[in-house]
């Protein structure tokens, strides 16, 4: 949504400029929430979402095209990694903090607009960098760039301020990119879960063990229960609130 940033940190009254088409359509549905909102006084709320990551992240998005790589090169299942722009940055959080943002902006008396984010920006060399590091391997011998993933107008730099949300929300992230790892075995959590299993010869098994260990070597754990009654929450919420949430880019 905010693709060519016109302010650094974005925040709720950052000018959207999207790069994409599907920017685009995120900036419509924004503003359609708004419209009904001031035109027929419905109680919906837009939430900006910076880019909010977990296992269940599409294995076409950069952050889980990594991690799963990071599983299938260190079992032996492929030799390199092809990316586009690794000096692009973007602000990284955790996405069942996120759904927990969502639930609150649901019990306010009112409708609002709420930036989600970490407020901290990293490079997609530096996620390579520690995604890489996890598995004892060095990032720089086997990711490739391929012009191919360039996008035709890129998005330089996303950075948002969720201190609206903090105030109102009472939410803020927890889970930071370099917060120190708490559990121990990084990527052999993920490999040793694996071991065994039917699956455990496909990359895209690997990499979301891969990626469940990284978030519990980040939080200390990872509550599944704890996500999944958020999101219930949410859906029975939803029946009398509109809701509309967009990712930034």
């Amino acid at each position: 949504m905010f693709g060519k940033a016109q302010q650094v940190p974005q925040t709720e009254k950052t000018p959207f400029w999207p790069r994409s088409p599907y920017g685009v359509s995120k900036v419509f549905a924004y503003w359609a929430t708004v419209n009904y909102r001031e035109s027929y006084g419905f109680r919906a709320s837009n939430g900006i979402l910076f880019n909010h990551e977990s296992p269940r992240r599409g294995e076409t998005f950069v952050t889980r095209k990594i991690t799963r790589a990071v599983a299938a090169i260190k079992n032996g299942l492929q030799k390199e990694l092809f990316l586009g722009n690794l000096e692009a940055k973007r602000d990284w959080g955790y996405a069942p903090e996120f759904v927990e943002g969502m639930w609150r902006m649901l019990q306010q008396d009112d409708g609002d607009d709420f930036v989600l984010a970490t407020n901290e920006t990293h490079t997609v060399r530096e996620f390579c960098e520690v995604a890489f590091a996890r598995a004892d391997l060095d990032w720089r011998d086997y990711v490739k760039h391929d012009p191919r993933y360039e996008r035709p107008a890129e998005v330089d730099l996303l950075i948002g301020n969720p201190a609206k949300a903090k105030k109102i929300l009472g939410w803020e992230p927890k889970v930071r990119f370099r917060e120190r790892s708490r559990a121990n075995g990084g990527c052999r959590y993920g490999i040793a879960v694996t071991q065994g299993s039917p699956r455990a010869s496909r990359p895209d098994a690997l990499g979301t063990a891969w990626f469940l260990s990284l978030f519990r070597a980040r939080t200390g754990d990872f509550n599944r229960d704890h996500l999944l009654d958020l999101v219930t929450r949410i859906t029975a919420t939803s029946t009398s609130a509109s809701f509309s949430i967009t990712e930034s880019n």
